[in-house]
């Protein structure tokens, strides 16, 4: 993968890899093999340096001969759960052509992934890993809440059991939900998310047994 001038971010090219216990020898060996086919500079995270910064981290990358994976145990005794992968210095293009060249499941899965940005610059590594955790919480309830709204409005529109009255008031219960996925960057209230799901599930249930009986 040749370097490209239009970088996401001014800064060293390269990767810095976090292996969590979920990836297999089989797949660390097949993702390094590609990485050095490619002639793409990296570095192993261990879990110490979770508290460098980024800016710091990436002065680490180089090529090197083999992969060197150190203790994966934080200082707590817990460890991080998934695989991560964190570019640096890639174009959006090499970006997205190196991670559908990784969907290949004889490389490890990437859960947690981010690239080099002047907002993240600066970051330690952990503070990156908790706003990835917190996208991903965000894009996980965002989706659920989405798919039952969309059911509601489905059975509320083919129902022919439900009063005017009744569907007024759930089109009122979805005009509340939708408010919330406006501005989720400034709004996103995990709890008010897992209220608002559980209450369409209750709703969704009540429907439905109504539409049965």
């Amino acid at each position: 993968m040749a370097q490209a001038k239009e970088k996401i971010f001014e800064t060293t090219y390269g990767l810095l890899i976090y292996y969590s216990n979920e990836a297999t020898d089989n797949q660390k060996k097949s993702f390094f093999n590609l990485i050095n086919k490619n002639n793409i500079p990296y570095f192993i995270l261990d879990p110490q340096d979770f508290s460098r910064t980024i800016s710091n981290l990436v002065k680490d990358i180089t090529i090197q001969p083999e992969i060197n994976q150190r203790n994966t145990k934080i200082k707590n005794g817990k460890l991080v759960d998934n695989n991560i992968l964190f570019f640096s210095g890639f174009t959006r293009e090499q970006v997205e052509d190196f991670l559908e060249t990784i969907r290949d499941e004889k490389y490890p899965r990437f859960p947690l992934k981010a690239a080099a940005t002047e907002h993240n610059y600066d970051f330690t590594f952990g503070q990156l890993i908790e706003e990835l955790i917190k996208d991903r919480t965000v894009i996980s309830h965002v989706i659920n809440l989405r798919k039952r709204i969309n059911e509601l409005k489905r059975l509320i529109d083919q129902s022919n059991k439900l009063k005017q009255a009744d569907k007024l008031i759930l089109e009122t219960e979805i005009s509340k939900a939708e408010k919330l996925l406006v501005d989720i960057e400034k709004t996103f209230d995990l709890t008010e998310f897992k209220k608002q799901i559980n209450k369409f599930n209750k709703l969704l249930a009540e429907i439905k047994k109504k539409e049965s009986e």
